[in-house]
């Protein structure tokens, strides 16, 4: 027996002692740190088992040729049996439910709605179709120029049906006869300037207003008189005492206001000719320290 023996025996002793501390260490673990064994369920608690690294093609690939799924994914009720990282779309990946709704709950893209055949429920029974009349539209029929024709049928060339003597509910005394227009104006000038104005409604009239040279001074207002071949009758009320009242002027007369043309002052201007013009106009004028305004509104008619 020499040195040869001696070693095979220690070295038998060695490597017994490390298969029983392998073995004992493995009967006394969770799975943590085993081999992923194929053909047996393998387990593991409290611990993620990963699979990293970098590769062109997947990092993992199952295949399976039989009848049954390549991958099953079991967990716990409320838990999504699975996560991904990309919001890439997955090529041939037929899903069951779109957020929890079969595909029975969409409409398809040639498909009808159920209620398509009504409008907020309305059938088009009940509507009014295009050309169709409604019911009560007779009374209205061929009024073209029937301007209070309540119950006129056809009065197209009727100027007065037999119930239209009111306007609603007004008699035409009410009203003012012949055409009229209204229209305003206003101005601003300097200290020492004068304008006229001209009111684009009247044609019986211009006003001419001279704004002072000195702050807060007395202004002055131009009436002339513009309506060829009418005498004109004026009324001036500056809301004072009796108004001023001039008759029979003729075109091209004047009349001056002054001191009615004060700092700030309102008047009322009433013009009526022999033709049977009338005009009433709102004049307002102010003159402060660095500028004069002047505002006029107007109503003529005849």
């Amino acid at each position: 027996m020499g040195s040869g023996f001696f070693r095979g025996i220690a070295l038998g002793a060695a490597v017994g002692v490390l298969v029983f501390v392998a073995a004992s260490a493995i009967a006394g673990t969770t799975g943590l740190g085993d081999p992923f064994l194929l053909g047996k369920p393998n387990a593991v608690d409290n611990a993620t088992s990963g699979l990293a690294g970098s590769n062109a093609g997947p990092m993992l690939d199952v295949k399976n040729t039989g009848a049954g799924t390549a991958l099953n994914l079991t967990v716990a009720n409320g838990v999504a049996p699975l996560t991904v990282g990309s919001g890439t779309k997955v090529l041939n990946l037929n899903a069951d439910k779109v957020d929890g709704k079969h595909a029975s709950a969409f409409l398809p893209v040639a498909g009808k709605a159920a209620d398509s055949a009504l409008l907020d429920g309305i059938d088009s029974t009940g509507f009014y179709a295009a050309g169709s009349k409604v019911a009560d539209s007779t009374h209205a029929d061929n009024a073209d120029h029937a301007t209070s024709a309540d119950s006129a049928t056809s009065a197209g060339s009727a100027t007065t049906a037999s119930n239209a003597d009111k306007l609603d509910g007004i008699d035409s005394t009410g009203f003012v006869k012949g055409t009229g227009r209204m229209a305003g104006v206003g101005l601003s000038m300097a200290l020492g300037q004068s304008q006229t104005v001209s009111v684009p409604a009247s044609s019986l009239y211009t006003l001419n207003y001279q704004c002072p040279a000195a702050p807060f001074a007395d202004a002055k207002m131009v009436l002339t008189m513009t309506s060829s071949g009418d005498n004109i009758d004026v009324w001036i009320d500056a809301g004072g005492g009796n108004p001023l009242f001039y008759s029979g002027l003729g075109n091209g007369a004047t009349i001056t206001l002054s001191p009615y043309g004060a700092p700030a002052d309102s008047y009322t201007i009433q013009l009526r000719s022999n033709s049977g013009k009338l005009s009433t106009a709102e004049v307002t004028t102010a003159a402060f320290q660095t500028l004069c305004k002047v505002e006029v509104q107007e109503v003529v008619t005849g």
